[in-house]
């Protein structure tokens, strides 16, 4: 089999996350039809299900078709880059060869395009049977887009507030966004409240704080603080999580203030705004840490908790997450950079001709069985056998 490494974007307002939610049924014993409706399961829910149904559905492979990715994003989070390696056989569909490349990238994205889903492959190149899209990967690069609207109307927020986020919240958030419909649901349109203001200079300050290297026990979702194996056939064992494997490495925070996407005398309604882009680089996170992270300090710039209080989250890990804070949502969220170490991709190709010159796989690739719940996600924990590991 040959490997392919895949680079690919997507919006993820209308996917459940990254990972596959659904266990698929083993494929060698099913007939075409069977096998492709396995496929369609998850086509629409997620973006490896979408991408996985396209593959095997314009390729063919006698081989099941399983992704494994770089990086988990959760429900509603984007990627400008994600990136992935995929195994494959030789198809009878393509004159029993592998299929070159750029073919895959072109096939991939007609298929997405007819099926109207949010997912492009930007490139496809064969990598050598030792390279892996994970395992390899030096660093990661979020960036989280925010836009502080100047002041809210009473008469715009009509539903009876809850203390609990109800879909007539959501829904309200949109039916009177100030975002134009190029910009909403890829921001979080922050209104401070009223008489409150968005102090920016406090928003960096909270921000450089959590630069370097700390405990983000305080910053991670409860499903994260577990590591979930498979034991003697028995599955979701929790494990917890050591202080070691919480501590995490912010190497980089830029924040960014931005002209608006439109100009004001176009979109009169951006008179006002702070467009703002924060970009947190690190080479991984725990289960929602950017977004606790960019919640915590837009909390203190809108004075509701003080500066103090994230040095405390960060120096305290058993504190546990204070509820004066935001939650940053999954739409202002997007998985921007991803470095590789230096040599690992030194093989790649898009040449149909130097792909045939590259090791390949002799057998069926085994399960991907790898942690990947230290992957800033929201997706429930774990989801399918790829996250998990087994003991036995």
């Amino acid at each position: 089999m040959q490997r392919y490494f895949i680079k690919f974007n997507y919006l993820g307002t209308r996917f459940r996350g990254l990972q596959k939610q659904l266990f698929r049924e083993k494929t060698e014993k099913l007939s075409e039809p069977e096998v492709q409706l396995e496929y369609e399961k998850e086509e629409r829910t997620t973006v490896q299900g979408a991408l996985e149904s396209a593959v095997w559905n314009v390729v063919k492979p006698p081989n099941p078709v399983k992704f494994a990715t770089s990086s988990r994003t959760d429900k509603g989070v984007h990627a400008l880059i994600n990136t992935a390696h995929v195994d494959l056989c030789p198809s009878s569909w393509h004159h029993g060869k592998y299929v070159p490349p750029r073919k895959l990238t072109k096939m991939v994205n007609l298929w997405m395009i007819e099926k109207d889903l949010d997912v492009r492959v930007s490139k496809t190149v064969a990598v050598p049977p030792t390279f892996h899209s994970r395992y390899h990967v030096l660093s990661r690069s979020y960036l989280y887009k925010i836009a502080v609207v100047p002041e809210v109307f009473k008469s715009e927020t009509p539903f009876k507030k809850s203390r609990r986020r109800s879909k007539e919240k959501d829904n309200n958030d949109g039916i009177f966004s100030k975002l134009s419909i190029l910009e909403n649901g890829r921001y979080f349109e922050l209104k401070p409240g009223h008489g409150r203001t968005f102090e920016l200079e406090l928003f960096k300050q909270a921000l450089s704080l959590m630069e370097g290297e700390h405990n983000f026990s305080n910053f991670c979702k409860i499903q994260g603080h577990f590591k979930y194996y498979t034991i003697e056939g028995e599955r979701y064992i929790k494990i917890p999580r050591t202080a070691d494997e919480m501590t995490k490495n912010v190497t980089k925070i830029e924040v960014i203030c931005q002209p608006p996407p439109l100009p004001v005398s176009l979109y009169p309604s951006y008179d006002g705004f702070q467009f703002i882009d924060v970009v947190i680089e690190g080479k991984s996170f725990l289960h929602n840490q950017v977004r606790r992270m960019v919640g915590a300090a837009v909390s203190v710039a809108c004075g509701r908790i003080p500066l103090e209080k994230v040095s405390e989250l960060l120096e305290n890990p058993d504190v546990g997450w204070n509820g004066g804070c935001y939650i940053a949502p999954p739409n202002g969220l997007y998985l921007a950079k991803i470095e590789y170490k230096e040599g690992a991709l030194d093989q790649a190709t898009e040449s149909y001709e130097e792909m045939l010159k590259l090791g390949k796989i002799e057998l069926y690739p085994t399960e991907d069985k790898s942690d990947e719940t230290d992957i800033d996600s929201d997706q429930e924990t774990p989801v399918s056998y790829e996250s998990e590991k087994s003991i036995s």
